[in-house]
């Protein structure tokens, strides 16, 4: 995945919204295989997405699925905490939801705008990523 092998090495725990089905789900997993902590967010595919935590699983890597609808604050404030605790710290963001314009950056969002926060300023890391997905 040219996104991940993109970013730092030691950059290591990875937030894919929307990531239960389709190219989120794809993300996730490739996410997983190359070394990736993974955090599976999901709305509404609650198996699919702990079926994504599973494949992840299996290759011996770190996963997490966390259901959270991206577009309120409140459910995002949730999400990182449980990654923050089940995971560490998030490093990097895959913007795939459906319900978030794949035009805005991360810091538009009333529920990601704290992402960004977290990524970029908030976290103990000095680098993060973000990336929008179509």
């Amino acid at each position: 995945m040219y996104v991940a092998e993109a970013v730092e090495d030691s950059i290591d725990v990875i937030l894919v919204t929307g990531a239960g089905r389709g190219i989120g789900a794809a993300i996730a997993r490739s996410a997983g295989r190359s070394g990736w902590s993974v955090a599976v967010n999901y709305r509404r595919s609650r198996a699919e997405a702990h079926q994504v935590v599973r494949d992840v699983l299996d290759g011996g890597d770190k996963a997490c699925a966390v259901s959270a609808d991206v577009a309120s604050e409140d459910d995002v404030l949730r999400m990182f905490a449980t990654i923050d605790r089940e995971l560490g710290p998030i490093s990097a963001l895959i913007n795939n939801a459906q319900a978030i314009s794949t035009a805005c950056c991360a810091s538009t969002f009333s529920g990601l705008g704290y992402a960004r926060a977290k990524l970029f300023g908030g976290c103990q890391r000095r680098e993060g990523a973000a990336v929008a997905s179509s």
